[in-house]
């Protein structure tokens, strides 16, 4: 369904164009911020963190995916965005994360994957939860957008979690878990993050 490819410069300019969109901007990074196109370049050029594009099987390139290591030597936290809304419910986002963790498990020697993303993204979080990753808490009022502010959730997976997960369920390309509306995502999260409070609260922390 989709590759990844090496981060050209040119590809700074699509990042750029798909942030132009409120819903897309807002997603990418929790906020709205003007920037011109030369200041993004030079952000991007100076930040430690790396990408990759995600191009579908006919050529075209249709989001990115960014991670860097976080604190301790095999932790990474990974990002990144489809572009163009029309194709969200796909399947590209979850086959290009999937690529993602394959890589940085494998050839990277990672041992820790985190995700940080808002409540109000439910794609990603229908993703989260019914794949390879465990809840760690919430970040309260983590991103300001559209005048208030938003909660956000760390989820992570170790290694051995997502080797076994994936030879226990082979079919996941064929099994993706995409809800349609927020409420049903937020009440499909608070069920599963409270059974993660009780695991907690049966030792007694």
């Amino acid at each position: 369904m989709v590759s990844l490819v090496p981060f050209e410069e040119e590809d700074v300019e699509l990042i750029y164009n798909w942030r132009q969109s409120d819903l897309t901007s807002s997603l990418m990074s929790g906020s709205l911020d003007f920037v011109s196109l030369n200041e993004m370049k030079e952000q991007i050029k100076q930040d430690k963190t790396r990408y990759v594009g995600v191009k579908t099987n006919t050529g075209r390139k249709i989001g990115f995916i960014s991670w860097h290591e976080v604190k301790t030597q095999g932790n990474y936290q990974i990002g990144g965005t489809i572009g163009d809304p029309s194709i969200w419910d796909e399947g590209y986002g979850v086959e290009a994360t999937k690529l993602i963790m394959d890589y940085l498990f494998h050839f990277k020697n990672a041992h820790r994957l985190q995700f940080i993303t808002g409540l109000y993204n439910i794609r990603t979080i229908g993703m989260l939860m019914k794949h390879t990753t465990q809840i760690e808490g919430i970040l309260r009022d983590y991103y300001f957008l559209d005048g208030k502010y938003h909660d956000a959730v760390i989820c992570s997976v170790l290694r051995d979690e997502y080797y076994e997960y994936y030879e226990e369920n082979p079919e996941f390309y064929y099994n993706i878990f995409d809800p349609k509306t927020l409420e049903e995502t937020k009440a499909k999260f608070k069920r599963y993050y409270e059974n993660q409070r009780s695991l907690f609260s049966n030792l007694g922390v």
